[in-house]
């Protein structure tokens, strides 16, 4: 049978997910490697053949991460545009510098996507459109199946992204769908089609470096699979669509109402669910909301499960990426939390509390903090917690019910073994906590405003538990 051409298959591709109209305007993220000239070159040929009303853009953002790669990529770039006499926008962003104490490739990618929607917004384009193609469809998803991701995340790589919120950034929160019209194409094809077109490209270096988990399922593992089943990249490829027609039949139709950048979604519809499409459900709404669900775990979705039991009325739960999910009567509200750490308004500060009363919970975005009751004289007592990550405290001196709150400017108190009181960032930049994460570090306090422990943190010196104590309580961090 003879082999469709490529610029065929890939404008049915097109055709089938309604990627662009024939007089759009859309941005193409052009890197110089094979996969996004490839890219470039055929959406040129659907503007030369079939769209002649289409205009097309390029976006290359230089990550200044490989020295003198990184320049011959952009040289590269703005050459092969002038080739094409397509207009290219450009920019060059220390990455790097950005990504200090955080992740390197999500802080890359996050970068990356608000430059392309900067730059969509700014050109009034209609789309962007992205070279992931079949071969990086069946990394990610064996990526996601060794990391254990649910149904959604198996769905893989989508032919239409609709990118919202992926940072507080982005202008008027318009949102710019991300298409990939390669997502059908194999890796072989692409270089089949540059060869045919004599066209050159760049070559990352460090794809040949297997120090990154895609890339040592690209060169390690994947290899293997192809050994077993030839054909397994586009089985693994026809599953993701199957997985996606699962999640459209079982999980679409609840539709969540979206006000204001907020999530509501009614507590009957969730309570109605199976357990596990409504794990999904909580999941999949996190992720309209967002754009990206990095951080959020099983246990951050059994936190927002709780608040569907009767009288939670008013609980919240805090989530990664500046979350919160807010029990209000019969809805489930996920919304972004502004206050997470403590603003200054004129010259008064105001910062929000959580509750946590004995034999509790309260789920924070760093830790779930426990407040429990216990006998001093069990011997297993001090085996349970892990080192610093808890405190044995005077319950009669602090009392049943506490706050918990994030660190204010000034904050002090006298820890055990000190003699005056100490300053919680000088505490704080003792045991190393990262000054990202002192904003959102959580701290028990009493109900006049106490500071009476915080992880990692000595307990304070007029609450810790004695002899002379009566009642014994541990908070624990986890």
């Amino acid at each position: 049978m003879k082999k469709i051409p490529l610029f065929a298959q890939v404008w049915q591709f097109i055709k089938k997910y309604k990627m662009f109209n024939e007089s759009d305007c859309v941005l193409i993220a052009l890197s110089g490697g094979p996969d996004s000239v490839a890219l470039t070159t055929l959406l040129k040929e659907v503007q030369a053949n079939i769209c002649p009303e289409l205009k097309l853009y390029l976006a290359h953002l230089n990550h200044l991460l490989r020295g003198q790669e990184s320049e011959r990529d952009e040289n590269f770039v703005y050459n092969f545009a002038r080739e094409l006499n397509l207009p290219l926008l450009t920019n060059q962003i220390d990455v790097a510098n950005l990504a200090k104490g955080t992740n390197l490739e999500a802080k890359a990618r996050e970068v990356r996507y608000e430059f392309l929607h900067r730059s969509a917004i700014k050109i009034g384009a209609n789309a962007i459109a992205t070279a992931h193609n079949m071969n990086d469809q069946a990394e990610t998803f064996l990526m996601r199946l060794i990391r254990g991701a649910g149904i959604t995340g198996l769905t893989g790589i989508q032919p239409i992204l609709k990118m919202k919120n992926l940072s507080e950034n982005f202008p008027n929160n318009k949102s710019i769908p991300i298409i990939r019209p390669l997502l059908k194409t194999l890796r072989s094809d692409i270089e089949s089609y540059l060869k045919e077109k004599n066209l050159n490209a760049c070559i990352d270096s460090t794809n040949f470096s297997n120090k990154l988990t895609r890339n040592k399922i690209r060169l390690d593992i994947l290899p293997e699979i192809l050994k077993i089943n030839p054909k397994a990249i586009e089985a693994i490829s026809n599953t993701t669509d199957m997985l996606n027609e699962w999640q459209e039949i079982f999980i679409e139709k609840l539709e969540p109402l979206v006000i204001n950048n907020e999530i509501r979604i009614l507590v009957r519809d969730l309570v109605n669910l199976p357990q596990i499409l409504c794990h999904q459900k909580i999941r999949d709404s996190i992720e309209n909301l967002t754009g990206k669900i990095s951080r959020l775990t099983s246990k951050h979705i059994l936190s927002v499960d709780s608040l569907l039991t009767p009288g939670k009325s008013g609980k919240k739960i805090l989530l990664p990426n500046k979350l919160e999910v807010v029990r209000e009567f019969n809805y489930i509200i996920i919304r972004f939390n502004s206050s997470l750490a403590g603003k200054t308004t004129g010259n008064k500060e105001t910062f929000e509390l959580f509750d946590l009363n004995l034999n509790s919970e309260w789920q924070g975005e760093l830790f779930t903090l426990s407040y429990q009751e216990v006998n001093k004289n069990n011997p297993n007592i001090y085996h349970i917690y892990d080192k610093n990550m808890f405190a044995l405290i005077d319950l009669d001196k602090v009392g049943e019910n506490l706050k918990v709150r994030f660190r204010l400017a000034g904050d002090k108190y006298i820890p055990i073994g000190h003699q005056k009181a100490e300053k919680i960032k000088r505490l704080m930049i003792e045991k190393r906590i990262s000054l990202s994460e002192r904003s959102i570090w959580p701290i028990a306090i009493t109900l006049k405003n106490e500071i009476i422990w915080s992880p990692k943190l000595p307990i304070a010196r007029d609450f810790i538990a004695n002899s002379k104590s009566s009642r014994f309580a541990i908070i624990s961090a986890k």
